[in-house]
């Protein structure tokens, strides 16, 4: 089981989202199911190195993307629709040691094909861990702590960090929004809090029940 609360925001008040994982026998997430919210995540693995991810909100699908495995064994590249008739596709670009590089972003139509409209670009510290994502919007900048982060939620085909995020800050223009995180632990040192404190007010508190 996995929970989303925030509290006190300013902008959505309390609220609280609980979801139910399901896991196939090698591990791969299969669904994510939240009642309140009605809210579900379905995921499908294909035999030729591709999976489905389809969103339902009501029961009704929202979102539908392929998503391609390179031979990096992680994402390569996706392509996706929505219900409103948008089709988007991205690109993964990865270095030797399997790290994220840049992630970009296209608008696609039948008529003129796909236009870029937004890349992501990654840095990293000499731990592997991503210390800072640029986009056509912001940077995020991230420190770290010494905890072992360990959580994937059965999302194997994208890389994690080694280490569990210390501070997040967001920069855009003039506005500037940081997060504190703070953890807890059970008596096998499984991560069963985060919780995040971000300077507008928020509070984001994420658990996991095993």
């Amino acid at each position: 089981m996995y929970i989303e609360e925030s509290r006190s925001s300013p902008v959505f008040g309390n609220v609280k989202a609980v979801y139910n994982l399901t896991y196939d026998g090698q591990g791969r997430i299969l669904s994510l199911v939240c009642t309140s919210p009605a809210l579900k995540f379905v995921y499908q693995y294909n035999s030729n190195n591709t999976f489905t991810s389809d969103v339902y909100t009501n029961n009704v699908l929202e979102i539908h993307e392929l998503l391609f495995i390179g031979p990096s064994s992680f994402v390569d590249s996706t392509i996706q629709y929505n219900n409103t008739n948008d089709t988007t596709t991205e690109k993964y670009i990865y270095n030797s040691t399997k790290q994220l590089l840049e992630k970009r972003e296209y608008g696609y139509s039948s008529v003129s094909g796909s236009s870029i409209f937004n890349t992501e670009y990654y840095t990293y510290d000499g731990d592997g861990n991503a210390i800072s994502q640029t986009d056509n919007n912001g940077t995020t900048t991230i420190t770290y702590t010494s905890f072992p982060n360990k959580i994937t939620l059965g999302s194997i085909y994208l890389p994690t960090t080694k280490y569990l995020p210390d501070t997040q800050t967001y920069t855009s223009g003039s506005t500037t929004i940081s997060a504190t995180h703070r953890y807890s632990f059970d008596n096998s040192q499984r991560l069963i809090t985060d919780s995040g404190f971000e300077s507008i007010g928020d509070t984001l508190i994420k658990s996991y029940v095993y």
